[in-house]
């Protein structure tokens, strides 16, 4: 398993109006947006990235993930897999040392061809962000 540790400009974090968020878009259209605000933002616990510092382990930080993501999921027969873990430095607010996790997970069912990316974004105190849908694909 392989742990990214980014910054901003890399995911697509952006900041307006003192207010992060991250865009995240489906290959169907779909985009989801999780917005991140600085009062919010100024609870969650500070990392300085050291690992050893580290408030919420990738262990936890995959467990809370996994467990929103199964509640999303409107097949239950469904596997989730996970793809892919990343934390990422909430920078451009003002506020130092603040991070997410970003975890995305693949629901496939045994039946069928298609699959459906579901990703948690959190704080290090394991607070989830829910993801706004702001635009669908209008594809007919």
């Amino acid at each position: 398993m392989i742990l990214v540790v980014c910054c901003c400009n890399f995911l697509g974090i952006h900041n307006v109006s003192g207010m992060g968020f991250i865009e995240f878009t489906e290959m169907d259209g779909i985009t989801y947006v999780y917005h991140i605000d600085k009062e919010t933002l100024k609870k969650t616990p500070s990392w300085d990235g050291n690992i050893k510092n580290l408030p919420l382990s990738m262990e936890q930080a995959v467990n809370i993930g996994k467990k929103w993501a199964a509640n999303k999921i409107k097949d239950k027969q469904d596997v989730l897999t996970l793809k892919e873990i990343s934390l990422t430095n909430i920078c451009r607010t003002g506020i130092k040392n603040r991070w997410v996790y970003e975890i995305s997970f693949e629901s496939k069912n045994k039946n069928s061809d298609y699959s459906t990316t579901y990703m948690a974004v959190f704080f290090l105190d394991g607070t989830i962000i829910e993801p706004k849908k702001i635009k669908t694909n209008t594809k007919k």
